[in-house]
């Protein structure tokens, strides 16, 4: 028994565009399965192939035709006869995808719709909000260019809002993860007896050297 789910990016997939699927394997214990297997349509053809690259999760891309219904099958592990559902594409709505990451030094994130439309993509983590962009989607696409400098290491959060200022489509993107912390610990005393309690000294650091104050 093995439990495949798929997650379009974004949170949802639009008819005709390309766009990226994720998906994550469980076994009946649920602990992580490594899985390879195909995408068919509703005539059994294949559209996309897919392949676990770590912790029984990886992605695919497609295009998804409107009203077509697709399934997955696993070529691997062997005997596995289960025909498994994938998220049918909407007509009309808004796609968000990750094109680049930080290696450029900027964050291109393209956005999708089937409306002519503005639209508000905002950044942000731990509630900070860091960039607000707004533009028209004259072509139904438009590629935003962010910039890595000033955001912070971790998870940044993008949300794409309509013009009615209505969340669309939202991506978790991790930034900036050659910037190590340097955490030293200092305790009072080298040795405690059980349930003493316990004084120590923290210290945190950026990677250059800069104190950092956070949450431990």
């Amino acid at each position: 028994q093995i439990d495949l789910q798929f997650f379009p990016e974004g949170g949802q997939a639009i008819a005709g565009r390309r766009s990226r699927l994720a998906f994550k394997a469980l076994g009946q214990n649920g602990k992580a399965v490594d899985v390879e297997g195909v995408i068919v349509d509703g005539r059994d053809r294949e559209v996309a192939r897919f392949r676990s690259y770590h912790l029984g999760m990886g992605q695919t891309w497609w295009t998804p035709e409107a009203g077509e219904v697709y399934t997955a099958r696993l070529t691997q592990p062997r005997g596995i006869e289960t025909d498994f559902q994938v998220p049918r594409a909407r007509r009309k709505g808004y796609a968000l995808s990750v094109l680049a990451r930080e290696d450029t030094g900027q964050l291109l994130v393209q956005v999708s719709s089937t409306e002519r439309q503005p639209v508000l993509l905002v950044v942000q983590s731990q509630s900070t909000i860091y960039h607000i962009y707004q533009d028209e989607l004259r072509s139904g696409e438009k590629v935003f260019s962010i910039p890595t400098d000033g955001l912070p290491m971790g998870i940044i959060q993008l949300t794409l809002f309509d013009r009615r200022k209505n969340p669309r489509s939202e991506r978790l993107v991790f930034v900036n993860a050659d910037r190590q912390l340097d955490i030293q610990v200092r305790p009072a005393k080298e040795k405690y007896q059980p349930r003493e309690a316990v004084e120590m000294e923290i210290k945190v650091k950026d990677s250059n050297g800069r104190p950092v104050a956070g949450q431990l």
